[in-house]
């Protein structure tokens, strides 16, 4: 009884006029974000250059990309697990590489710092809008945005529930529409944001 009684108060809180108003705030705030690096891709490249981010065009284009996706599904709460996630790992990738004030000092100590504390703010407010995204699944509305049922063992709770699924072979067909195209884009994103770097290579050995 309390279960059901906890998915409807959660089903009620995205129709409320504050969700949707601060959704759409915060769905605004990130596409603006997006758009902005996107038009300064030159800027941005070089910044994250200066940062020694391997392939720095790339890593812009994908991320801020990545970004704008994530805004545009919040604001008009569209696959909200989805684009939650893909707002997540834009700042897990991006917030240490990018705004590491640990490395920095005096006034650009500060600056840094204040826009990794900002990063980190609008990621949880991300992990919020997911828990919301998660448990409207869960309860059957949707699942994972992508065909409703009245079956919650179809709505896998987290990029990791529907990855252990698969490695574990217990992955239906029937989960493939819900679970199966959110962890790639999110894992490609991750790459591209922050790809793993060569090892060195030794200068040859004079004879």
């Amino acid at each position: 009884m309390s279960e059901t009684t906890d998915d409807t108060s959660e089903k009620d809180i995205t129709k409320t006029t504050a969700f949707r108003v601060a959704r759409l705030l915060y769905g605004g705030i990130i596409v603006f974000t997006a758009i902005s690096g996107l038009r300064n891709i030159d800027a941005q490249a070089a910044y994250a250059e200066s940062k020694g981010i391997p392939m720095p065009e790339e890593s812009v284009v994908s991320s801020h990309g990545l970004l704008l996706l994530g805004g545009l599904g919040i604001g008009l709460w569209r696959f909200p697990a989805l684009a939650a996630s893909s707002i997540v790992a834009f700042f897990v990738g991006v917030t240490p590489t990018i705004h590491d004030f640990w490395e920095r000092e005096g006034q650009e100590r500060q600056n840094e710092k204040n826009h990794f504390l900002k990063n980190v703010a609008l990621a949880g407010a991300a992990l919020a809008f997911l828990g919301v995204g998660e448990k409207k699944g869960k309860s059957g509305e949707f699942c994972g945005s992508y065909r409703r049922t009245r079956s919650t063992r179809f709505c896998p709770r987290s990029l990791a529930s529907s990855n252990l699924a698969r490695a574990t072979g217990r992955f239906s067909p029937m989960t493939a529409p819900t679970s199966a195209p959110m962890a790639p884009p999110v894992l490609a994103a991750l790459l591209l944001i922050n790809p793993p770097r060569p090892p060195p290579i030794a200068p040859p050995i004079a004879a």
